[in-house]
């Protein structure tokens, strides 16, 4: 009977405690679903603060009601991403899983009033910067459904350019296997014709495989007349030569399209200029006027090809000694400078 009493006594405090927590959900969650318009910010951090405190780490049934909120176009875009955060501070493999599920699901057609498209915008990009600081999140990453919803993110035309960029790069520093990895990105460079924007993460997993589809989906758009900027981009960065008689393809049918055939002419200069590490340190050191994207270009590529920094340094310097002023005017000269330090070639605080 003593060993009894002890085991009611110790099982009270567990169950009071249980049962205040709901408590707090609940009320939590009954201030959520009646706000109409978010006065006071500094209490609906506290109602959020409040539910993130209220259940554990993969409860189901308090988690699903959150999403049900967060789904819900007519509550106020505040109330729904605060119970998007208490989600995300909660979701374990399973709900993270749930969670990246209806991101994929849930992005509005073209048709969508602005402001619901203006507000899923919002959700998705919390989900996609938070989902891997989640519990579940390292293997999460790693998950096959996991990465064909972000690819479903990243082609979602509601997302904004950050989002996707957030997404692609969760893609690429996923913990997947590198082939699963590198399918996903050429997957997601193919359905990007129109960009000419990757992160450096895209340009590490490519191999003569995903090069061999990039050239594929340059060369098929001969016939109807679209150019792949990003194969193109990606190819060129990579110095692909095989890429070149693909470009001269599309040369000698381009000659009434003086825009595309100056984007042409760029991209093979950027395979031709990376033949050696002469080549480009010669093309630094000379220039050819204040061509920004160029000199940008050039100059993380010869750091990707293991280019001493010091080398480059002394070729900025020259460049910019032996350019005409006309030619250096403006924010140029700055932001070569900036793209340097950012690169480590200059340090914090110097100019050219």
């Amino acid at each position: 009977m003593v060993r009894q009493g002890w085991l009611f006594l110790v099982a009270l405090p567990v169950c009071a405690a249980a049962l205040l927590a709901d408590d707090v959900f609940e009320t939590a969650m009954r201030q959520l679903e009646v706000i109409e318009k978010v006065a006071d910010r500094a209490e609906l951090a506290s109602t959020g603060a409040s539910l993130r405190d209220s259940f554990d780490v993969g409860d189901r049934q308090q988690t699903r009601r959150l999403l049900a909120l967060v789904g819900n176009a007519g509550r106020p875009l505040a109330v729904r991403t605060t119970a998007l955060d208490a989600i995300l501070a909660k979701a374990d493999f399973e709900l993270g899983r749930e969670l990246l599920g209806w991101a994929r699901a849930s992005c509005p057609s073209t048709g969508a009033r602005a402001v619901e498209r203006n507000d899923f915008a919002v959700l998705l990009g919390r989900v996609v910067r938070g989902i891997g600081k989640t519990p579940g999140g390292g293997s999460l990453l790693a998950d096959q459904a996991s990465l064909s919803a972000l690819k479903a993110i990243v082609a979602c035309d509601a997302a904004s350019p950050e989002t996707r960029a957030a997404a692609a790069e969760l893609i690429a520093a996923s913990g997947a296997p590198i082939a699963q990895r590198r399918d996903a990105v050429v997957d997601i460079l193919v359905m990007a014709r129109t960009s000419e924007e990757y992160p450096t993460s895209y340009i590490l997993l490519m191999n003569e495989s995903a090069l061999v589809r990039l050239r594929d989906a340059l060369n098929n758009g001969i016939e109807s007349g679209e150019f792949h900027y990003m194969a193109a981009a990606v190819l060129s960065h990579v110095g692909d030569v095989e890429t070149l008689e693909v470009l001269d393809r599309w040369s000698a049918c381009s000659t009434e399209r003086p825009s595309l055939n100056r984007s042409i002419e760029h991209f093979r200069w950027r395979i031709l200029v990376q033949r050696d590490q002469k080549s480009i340190l010669e093309w630094i050191t000379a220039g050819r006027g204040p061509v920004w994207l160029d000199h940008y270009w050039i100059l993380r590529r010869a750091i990707e090809l293991g280019i001493g920094k010091d080398e480059l340094k002394s070729a900025l310097e020259s460049y910019v000694k032996n350019t005409p002023m006309e030619n250096l005017r403006g924010r140029f000269r700055t932001d070569l400078a900036e793209t340097a330090v950012s690169l480590g070639i200059l340090r914090q605080g110097q100019g050219l």
